[in-house]
C-alpha cells in the first residue's frame, strides 16, 4: 500500500521505527524530587536490624536543557523525561541495640544513610558516647519520617537494573543507584503554584 491508496477518511495506525520515543540514558545524574517513601524495619543476616528507606523519585522539569548522549550517539534533552518515576535501591540505617535487644550493632555500615540524609538536607549532630569505656565522638542521625523525605530535591544517578518477570524471563529496568545534593533545588512543597 502506498500513500495514494490510503483513504483519508479511514484512521491509519502504524509503527514507525524512526519515530521511537527517547529512552532514558543510564549512567547520568538527573535532578529529581522524592515523591514517595516506604520505611520498614528488617532483620539483616539474622544478626542486625535496620530501617530501610525505599524511595521513588520523579525526574524534575529543571533537567530541561541538560543534554545527554544515548548509546547511539544521539543528543537528547533530559527535560523530555520530566515526571518519569524511578525507584531507588533501599537505603539502610542500621539500628543501635538497646538493653534487651537480640541483635548486634553495625554502626560502621551507616555511611550510605549518612550520605543520603546529608543530600536531602538533614545534617547529623556530632555527639560524644561511651563505647567500651572510651568517650568517642560519633555522628547522630536524625530520626527521619516520610514527611522529612517526601518532596525533597535530590540529584540521582540512574542505572540499569536486571530483574525477572513473573514468567521467569530476564528483563532490564531502571533504578536509582546513587545520589548527590541538589544544592539550589527547591522542595516541591516550597514551589509557588502561580
Amino acid at each position: 500500500m502506498n500513500i495514494d491508496e490510503v483513504n483519508l477518511n479511514e484512521q491509519i495506525n502504524f509503527y514507525n521505527p524512526n519515530d521511537k520515543p527517547a529512552q532514558l540514558v543510564t549512567g547520568q545524574l538527573y535532578l529529581a524530587h522524592i515523591t514517595d517513601v516506604k520505611i520498614a524495619e528488617v532483620r539483616v543476616r539474622n544478626k542486625y536490624k535496620a530501617k530501610v528507606y525505599n524511595c521513588w523519585v520523579a525526574l524534575a522539569k529543571e533537567n530541561a536543557g541538560n543534554m545527554v548522549t544515548d548509546a547511539n550517539g544521539k543528543e537528547i534533552d533530559s527535560g523530555k523525561f520530566a515526571g518519569r518515576k524511578i525507584k531507588s535501591k533501599g537505603v539502610f540505617m542500621f539500628l543501635n541495640p538497646q538493653e534487651g535487644d537480640d541483635f548486634e550493632a553495625n554502626n560502621g555500615a551507616n555511611e550510605q544513610f549518612l550520605r543520603f540524609a546529608e543530600c536531602i538536607g538533614h545534617e547529623p549532630k556530632t555527639i560524644e558516647v561511651d563505647i567500651d569505656g572510651v568517650k568517642t565522638e560519633v555522628l547522630q542521625f536524625p530520626n527521619l519520617t516520610e514527611g522529612d523525605i517526601t518532596n525533597k530535591p535530590i540529584k540521582v544517578y540512574v542505572d540499569k537494573a536486571p530483574y525477572r518477570d513473573k514468567e521467569g524471563n530476564q528483563k532490564e529496568g531502571l533504578i536509582v543507584k546513587g545520589w548527590d545534593k541538589w544544592s539550589d533545588g527547591k522542595s516541591l512543597d516550597e514551589e509557588v503554584p502561580f
